[in-house]
């Protein structure tokens, strides 16, 4: 088997940009293992697939809104995807004045020109980033800090990481069938969030 073997035209125009407005009507592909076929269907339709002794798994995982956009010192923006959370404190002294939580997480960070170790980062609600170390692979090991919780920060100004595949940019409306003037960023937090999410 080769890598090639794995590669498949995908016209863009068939790439959907924004989920189904009803879950339900989410397109769910059937393979048929024993006659090798495969059939088009619509989520609403699994039941009509389940047999007896067939088994279900349940994704609970919560997505978190870990995409974050900033600023440099020098005024230019940035992007950072969070990875993984790895330590979390409270400070009650330290160059931050009065008590700050702080947490300490894995990130890619996009452009990464000109970022370096001790780097800060600032974004909305008084968020920071401090640059710890360049990781491997791209990765970054940062440190954000702020007055309320860290996690309740991340909730208010993050973004869903949607796929490479999704083109559109921070901030973007809704148009068509999105409620009117409401930001697609919103609706992104409701719809790729799964429904059994803890």
């Amino acid at each position: 088997m080769k890598l090639e073997d794995f590669n498949y035209y995908l016209p863009k125009e068939l790439i959907a940009q924004l989920p189904s407005e009803r879950r339900d009507e989410s397109h769910l592909m059937v393979l048929n293992r024993k006659e090798g076929t495969i059939q088009h269907k619509r989520f609403f339709e699994l039941p009509e697939h389940l047999r007896a002794g067939d088994v279900l798994v349940l994704n609970d995982t919560k997505v978190i809104p870990a995409r974050l956009f900033g600023k440099k010192k020098t005024g230019g923006l940035v992007e950072i995807l969070l990875i993984q959370s790895l330590t979390s404190s409270i400070s009650h002294e330290g160059r931050w004045k009065g008590e700050r939580e702080s947490q300490t997480w894995t990130c890619l960070i996009s452009p990464a020109r000109g970022i370096k170790k001790g780097s800060e980062i600032t974004f909305e609600h008084k968020l920071k980033a401090t640059i710890i170390e360049k990781g491997y692979d791209g990765e970054w090991l940062i440190e954000l800090y702020a007055d309320i919780g860290v996690d309740k920060v991340i909730e208010l100004v993050g973004n869903m990481p949607l796929p490479p595949y999704i083109k559109r940019g921070h901030g973007a409306k809704g148009k068509g069938h999105l409620p009117q003037g409401k930001k697609i960023s919103e609706l992104d937090r409701e719809r790729y969030q799964t429904i059994f999410a803890k």
